[in-house]
């Protein structure tokens, strides 16, 4: 298998990189010589991959990496939304 970076961008002072694996399928049979190949795609936000995609066939998977840059953008936007300004504090 290997793994390399596809897109790095940061949002909200959180960076936000999408991951791409490859793996080689084994042949398909004796008469098929070329492998198949399926890739999957990961989130890595703030150095650390927190989400994976499932494997697809190499040639589908525009859509899967797509979903992991929507991922990466919701959760820096959530990120922000969620944090109480500085000096706030909550009464319980």
């Amino acid at each position: 298998m290997s793994r390399y970076t596809v897109q790095s961008f940061s949002c909200r002072g959180h960076k936000i990189e999408v991951v791409r694996e490859r793996r080689n399928l084994p042949y398909i049979s004796k008469f098929e010589l070329r492998p198949g190949v399926q890739v999957r795609y990961g989130l890595k936000f703030d150095g650390q991959i927190t989400d994976w995609s499932g494997f697809v066939e190499a040639t589908d998977d525009q859509l899967s990496a797509r979903k992991m840059v929507g991922l990466g953008l919701r959760r820096a936007l959530d990120l922000e939304h969620n944090q109480e300004p500085p000096g706030a504090f909550s009464a319980a």
